[in-house]
Parts: structure tokens; C-alpha cells; sequence
């Protein structure tokens, strides 16, 4: 069976209202190219780059009725910003695509002329759409731009040395009766007759006989529990310094050296005892990429926390606020 102490532990805006008028004119549109600016603060991975025809950028694709034209290079960047589902359509409809477009830059026009922009709550959303795209913008902008030293990360290595620190283990599993009655059939039917209390026993035994010069392997045929690991002498896992295992496990298996044999390790099914083979570390080589990730993820938090600290709200009115949480009385 597999031990189960290695398991790993796994962490809209509402609809407006449109009128009659409104829904007819948006059938017009081929393609609501609005929904690019919904989802900008959590932008899914993008899909690989489609092969454009190889033009210019610079090439004209179409002049609208106001006299802008739209260049190749222009329409790959709006394509860029565009959900998936309305890239694909743009990419099967470009023409439907682009008249689309010019309706839309149409009645935008048209807005700003009836000073719609300015008026509520064209205003505000204008406002906060505007924010949302700028403050997502600017925190990519802040990751990407994030600098590591190579001098810090190598200190970081140094300073988090048993991060990157790997033990070899063989173990010795014995299983409890209770945890028996539901287990694999690959457990050993010698555990069908333990208690716990037998159990934990005979682990201070076999403990005492491997201190004493026990051969660890022998000691495996004979008890080990686990028939996996039983069919390869008692090799079990490599452990890391970064697995993310039950905290127990890793502090005992972390502070062994080579050829240190553990106590008995109690978990909910069973007790194990451990031996370690060999005990090595990473090299700096092999984990300077991770290194430069984490450090890089710790800046851009470190940064974005700064942002919070600086930012500072005086609260004119506290009692607007008092009573925010409670229901209105009928």
C-alpha cells in the first residue's frame, strides 16, 4: 500500500437594465467586445499567438466612416485584449468584426457628443473600469520588472540550506488492526492481529534491535507491513526540505544524518520507522531558478504590502458606516 502520511495536502457586476431600443442595437454588434474589459483583473492564460497573413503592421486593414484607419498592428493588439470565444470570432468574422467596430466607435462618439460621459452612472463606470484596467496594468508591470540580485540569492541559498536538503529513506510500516480492516490488500496479514498498543511495542523493540546492529533489512522481510516498499527492501521515498508533508514528518526525517535510525513515528494508521540512506543537498545550480521565483514572488508582495501601508482613508463620517452590516427595519 501507499503510506498515507505523504499524501500531499491540496489550498460581476450585476446586469443593467437595457431598454427595447438598446437590445436592438446591440444585435447589431457581431461580437460584445465590452466583456474584454469584465475579466482584465484575473486575465486567464492567453491561448498560442494565431498566424496573422505575413503583412506589415503598418498595412491598412480598413478606413472607417470618421477617417481612422486601422492598421494590421493595431487590430493584433485589440485581438490581444479580446476573450477567447470573441477572438475566434473575430478570427472566422473579420469583416463582421470590424463593421462591429465602427458601430461601436459610432455610438461612443455619439455619447461623448450628448456628454453621456459625463453624466451618472456613465461617469463612475467609466471611472472604475478605467482604474481596474490601470491598477492591473500597473501590477504586471510590477512583477515583471522585479530585480534579484544573483548576491541575494545566493545568500539566499546559503541562509536556507535544509530547504534544498533531500533524505533517502527506508522505513519499516506497521499498521494498526484497526486501520487494517480497511486497507489494501497489499498489507501484510501479520497487522490483523495488533492493537495499537502491540503495535507501538513491537516498534520500541525492533528500535532497540536496530540500535543494537539489527540488520534494517532483514528486519523489513520479516515486519514491514507495506508489501510496496517490502519489495524493494524497505525504499520508500525521497524526502525534501520543501515536500509539503505533515509537519511532524518532516521535522524528524529533516534533523537525521546518514544512517540515523528514527523513533517510532506515530501517525493515524500506523507507526513507521525510518532509516536514513543518504543525506544530500541541491546545488545552487539546480535550484536557482526556483530561488529567483520565490524572491521575486516576495518582492512584488513586499511591494504591493507597501502600497497598502502608504495608503491612508479619513473617515469624515463614521456613522454612514455604523450600521452598514445590519438589516433595514420594516
Amino acid at each position: 500500500m501507499v503510506p498515507r502520511v505523504f499524501e500531499k495536502k491540496v489550498p460581476i457586476r450585476p446586469r443593467d437594465k437595457i431598454g427595447t431600443s438598446a437590445t436592438l442595437a446591440m444585435k447589431v454588434l457581431p461580437i460584445l467586445l465590452f466583456a474584454c474589459l469584465t475579466g482584465l483583473a484575473q486575465t486567464p492564460p492567453s491561448p498560442p499567438a494565431p498566424a496573422f497573413p505575413n503583412m506589415p503592421d503598418e498595412t491598412v486593414l480598413a478606413v472607417f466612416d470618421d477617417g481612422y484607419a486601422m492598421t494590421v498592428g493595431e487590430f493584433k493588439h485589440i485581438f490581444a485584449i479580446l476573450p477567447q470565444e470573441n477572438q475566434e470570432t473575430a478570427l472566422k468574422q473579420p469583416e463582421d468584426f470590424l463593421k462591429g467596430w465602427a458601430v461601436m466607435r459610432k455610438l461612443t462618439q455619439l455619447a461623448r457628443k450628448d456628454k453621456l460621459d459625463q453624466a451618472t452612472p456613465t461617469k463612475e463606470k467609466i471611472e472604475y473600469y478605467t482604474m481596474r484596467i490601470l491598477t492591473d496594468a500597473e501590477m504586471l508591470d510590477a512583477s515583471m520588472h522585479v530585480n534579484v540580485p544573483d548576491a541575494e540569492a545566493k545568500q539566499f541559498y546559503e541562509a536556507h540550506r535544509e530547504q534544498f536538503k533531500e533524505v533517502s529513506l527506508k522505513a519499516i510500516y506497521l499498521q494498526f488492526a484497526d486501520a487494517a480492516a480497511s486497507s489494501s490488500a497489499s498489507s501484510s496479514p501479520s497487522s490483523n492481529k495488533r492493537t495499537e498498543e502491540q503495535t507501538k511495542a513491537l516498534a520500541d523493540k525492533l528500535v532497540a534491535e536496530l540500535h543494537g546492529g539489527a540488520d534494517f533489512v532483514k528486519l523489513v522481510n520479516e515486519y514491514t507491513d507495506d508489501m510496496t516498499s517490502k519489495a524493494k527492501n524497505g525504499d520508500f521515498a525521497v524526502i525534501h526540505g520543501s515536500d509539503n508533508i505533515p509537519e511532524q514528518v518532516k521535522t524528524v526525517v529533516m534533523s537525521m544524518k546518514q544512517g540515523d535510525i528514527s523513533e517510532p513515528l506515530r501517525q493515524p494508521t500506523a507507526y513507521y520507522i525510518f532509516r536514513a540512506e543518504s543525506v544530500t543537498y541541491k546545488p545552487f545550480d539546480q535550484v536557482s531558478d526556483q530561488i529567483f521565483t520565490q524572491l521575486k514572488s516576495d518582492h512584488y508582495r513586499q511591494w504591493m504590502e507597501q502600497i497598502n501601508k502608504d495608503v491612508k482613508v479619513d473617515f469624515k463620517t463614521p456613522a454612514f458606516f455604523a450600521n452598514h452590516d445590519k438589516p433595514s427595519a420594516h
